[in-house]
């Protein structure tokens, strides 16, 4: 278990939201994160998504949803 200062410090290093879904991995089309992006768009929730991995070409496809559907990117 980590201490509350650790989380509180790593949630600062890489700018952390509160709330999110983290998904680890290639990012791919298998992976869904296009589908988890239209999901999260629906919620009334601020819940933001956290990609960490190797971009592929399926990475453009997720920039060009986001962009066109106004919704944020960091």
């Amino acid at each position: 278990p980590y201490s509350d200062d650790a989380i509180k410090e790593i949630k600062e290093k890489y700018k952390l939201p509160q709330q999110y879904l983290l998904s680890v991995g290639t990012i791919e089309t298998r992976k869904n994160q296009l589908l988890i992006c239209k999901a999260l768009k629906h919620l009334n929730q601020d819940i933001k998504l956290v990609i960490v991995g190797k971009a592929t070409a399926y990475k453009q496809e997720i920039l060009d949803f986001i962009q066109t559907n106004n919704l944020k990117q960091q």
